[in-house]
């Protein structure tokens, strides 16, 4: 009964996110074993590595990644991808941010930001790198919008992760910064524009 009744609460808007996060994942894993890694990456290919094997590598600039990406090295396979997968999640993570923060920027506006988070070509190239950068962008995103859920487990595990991620953590704070910044204006001119609010259709 309370599958069902679990089942009963999925709506077109959870859909269309599920919809946007497997478009998201898609794009960022198209053909990723395919494409050799770079000297930048090959690097942080090697601290994973190291980490898998039980050796002592250089944790610079953070480390999330050789640890996160040494843990899956020792569970499947050292490869192209699998160097990649956890900026990939990272960043696919990030079309999930303006779900967390419908309820400041509203619901259409947010469903358009998470299209949009999810076929930026900028994202999906930082995403398809072997590094931490995403990382600390993604991880920081889900801290925050988990915090202003009040979700205080989700939210400090995810803070942890972005601190692990090393100085990139910092693009992290500065986008939630600008997201915060961005939904306290959008509220503050739906407050103030009451017309706009009675036509606003809910999904």
């Amino acid at each position: 009964m309370d599958e069902f009744m679990s089942l009963k609460r999925i709506t077109i808007e959870h859909i269309l996110y599920l919809v946007i996060l497997i478009i998201a994942i898609g794009v960022r894993l198209a053909g990723i074993d395919d494409v050799p890694l770079s000297d930048f990456e090959a690097n942080r290919a090697v601290q994973a590595l190291q980490a898998s094997r039980g050796e002592s590598p250089d944790f610079s600039p953070g480390p999330a990644y050789p640890l996160l990406t040494g843990l899956t090295f020792f569970l499947f396979t050292d490869s192209n991808a699998y160097a990649r997968i956890w900026p990939i999640i990272a960043g696919s993570c990030l079309v999930l941010f303006p779900y967390l923060i419908r309820t400041l920027i509203g619901r259409k506006a947010a469903l358009i930001m998470a299209f949009g988070l999810a076929l930026s070509p900028m994202l999906v190239s930082f995403s398809r790198l072997a590094g931490t950068e995403i990382m600390a962008v993604g991880f920081a995103m889900m801290a925050f919008g988990f915090a202003i859920n009040r979700k205080p487990i989700p939210a400090g595990i995810f803070t942890g992760l972005m601190l692990l991620s090393g100085p990139s953590a910092l693009q992290g704070l500065l986008g939630i910064g600008l997201a915060y910044l961005l939904g306290y204006i959008l509220s503050r001119r739906n407050a103030l524009d009451p017309l706009s609010n009675d036509l606003q259709i809910e999904l």
